[in-house]
């Protein structure tokens, strides 16, 4: 698929469902955060920022919004704020040991690890890379 077709179609996509869908639609939801997260991954980080910030107010307890923003804000060079919103996330996820569950708690410990690393918060980093060996190895565990 082409890089800058795809685009055009999520932002058309985007565009309809903003006019035609209520606010807390999930379909308007997912396509604004699916947006929102193609910009950011472009390097359009001014036009993702509105539409992320969007998705954390109208879908607060998804742990897909706070890992875009975290993502939009360490790319911002936000640090502080990324391992802010990756810790909220991990502490949305469900306590049930699922795949989805233990992928995204993995991602967002080795994200918090990397932060308190650059941050220079050794300790907590050395922390969240051991919980994430944890999630690496439980992952392991259910593949067998």
């Amino acid at each position: 698929t082409e890089p800058a077709l795809a685009m055009q179609h999520i932002e058309r996509a985007h565009a309809i469902v903003s006019e035609k869908l209520p606010e807390q639609n999930k379909l308007r939801i997912s396509i604004t955060r699916n947006f929102g997260a193609m910009l950011r991954h472009k390097g359009h980080l001014e036009r993702a920022e509105p539409l992320l910030e969007w998705c954390k107010v109208h879908d607060p307890d998804s742990i897909f919004s706070f890992s875009n923003l975290a993502l939009l804000r360490h790319q911002q060079g936000r640090v502080k704020e990324a391992l802010e919103l990756n810790k909220q996330g991990i502490s949305r996820l469900s306590t049930e040991a699922n795949e989805l569950t233990i992928n995204y708690r993995y991602g967002f410990q080795m994200r918090i690890a990397a932060q308190h690393e650059e941050l220079d918060e050794f300790d907590d980093a050395a922390d969240y890379y051991q919980r994430a060996i944890a999630s690496a190895l439980s992952m392991q565990k259910g593949g067998d």
